[in-house]
């Protein structure tokens, strides 16, 4: 959920992504040592591009961008799903806290 979160609140920019109006520095160790992209560099910038429903240019980040997050938003009603599933069943909270007196 909270990579869903943050997707909404970076903005998305050409070489990198902003919190507020700050860079946020790129964390790819790969590109960093050895100056090469790796097959992940570009996922940051296109959840950030899908959080503001952009697509298209989600697409031209990374092309697997898209489908890798709406397989992160359709995680969310699936767990909040189990997980009241799993209350109703035991009565206990969701990270098996005390039953209910």
């Amino acid at each position: 959920m909270a990579v869903v979160v943050l997707s909404v609140v970076l903005e998305p920019a050409a070489e990198a992504v902003r919190l507020f109006g700050w860079e946020v520095p790129p964390l790819c160790v790969f590109k960093a040592t050895l100056g090469i992209e790796c097959w992940g560099c570009g996922l940051t910038r296109a959840f950030t591009h899908m959080g503001h429903a952009d697509p298209a240019a989600a697409f031209a980040r990374h092309r697997m961008g898209p489908v890798l997050y709406l397989v992160v938003v359709a995680q969310i009603p699936l767990r909040a799903w189990r997980l009241w599933q799993e209350h109703r069943r035991t009565g206990l909270g969701p990270v098996g806290g005390y039953p209910p007196s």
